[in-house]
């Protein structure tokens, strides 16, 4: 259901996070940002650096049907990431989106068989403690913990316009990307990603 405001500012949410390879960003500003689902129909070209097994139980679970985005970028799929030492970004998008889009929102990730999901709405907002999701740091060794971190907004769409990216966020030492327009910031105070 698409609500007339957005349930996101009572909790002080002005961005929401979609983390993507590199090599994809030219396309996304191109086309937005896209679900799986319709990436795959329309055969557009596009790495992809998530676990194979995860994106298994998401397409049995019909989430591809959607467009993940976080709260919190200080999570187990961006650890992985730096990880592995992938080439990717994170695009800051403006929360007010979910007032054009219907949304969802789950309280870990929503591929956990324990996820509950539920209409994006205030009190389903207060329902997955929505206040520690957005205020821990790290998850360290806490199973639980990684799993809520990965809380997530699930836009059913097709496309979210690229009006709606407000810049890309590069972890400190990488390297500006080239041939895009959209503002391009720095983390330097490990906002964003994880240190080291």
């Amino acid at each position: 259901m698409v609500t007339s405001s957005n349930p996101l500012q009572a909790f002080g949410v002005k961005h929401l996070y979609y983390l993507s390879p590199v090599k994809n960003i030219p396309s996304i500003l191109e086309h937005g940002v896209m679900s799986k689902m319709a990436v795959e129909t329309l055969e557009i070209p596009y790495d992809d650096y998530s676990d194979q097994t995860v994106q298994t139980i998401r397409e049995r679970k019909s989430l591809h049907e959607y467009v993940p985005l976080f709260f919190n970028t200080r999570n187990a799929m961006t650890f992985r990431y730096q990880k592995e030492n992938r080439d990717f970004a994170i695009l800051r998008l403006n929360s007010d989106l979910v007032t054009h889009y219907d949304c969802l929102v789950s309280d870990r990730i929503a591929a956990c068989s324990d996820a509950e999901i539920y209409t994006l709405s205030e009190p389903a907002l207060k329902k997955i403690n929505i206040e520690v999701v957005l205020s821990t740091r790290n998850f360290y060794d806490n199973w639980l913990l990684k799993k809520r971190l990965g809380a997530e907004i699930l836009v059913k769409i097709d496309m979210i316009e690229p009006e709606w990216i407000e810049c890309i966020i590069l972890d400190r030492t990488a390297e500006k990307i080239k041939g895009i327009s959209i503002r391009q910031l720095r983390d330097s105070g490990y906002t964003y990603y994880f240190e080291g």
